[in-house]
């Protein structure tokens, strides 16, 4: 599904009524392969272009450290 010229079409019917990506796993495979951005020519970069959506004004970004909030300090 995020693999160029991957197709996943033939497992879709007209009854289809979603795709589940599971979440964590795609983003991290998006982010780890491609950068942030999935590839124009795969099922999710051909999906983002059909719905209008621009991946590249909100690329995914690996999470920033979250340490100095797990100290229970109020600053």
């Amino acid at each position: 599904m995020v693999r160029a010229n991957g197709n996943a079409e033939e497992f879709l019917t007209d009854n289809t009524m979603s795709i589940h990506f599971y979440g964590r796993r795609m983003r991290s495979f998006i982010l780890n392969r491609f950068n942030g951005i999935p590839h124009p020519e795969s099922m999710v970069g051909r999906l983002v272009e059909k719905h209008g959506i621009d991946p590249h004004a909100a690329p995914l970004q690996k999470k920033a450290a979250t340490d100095d909030l797990a100290d229970g300090s109020d600053e």
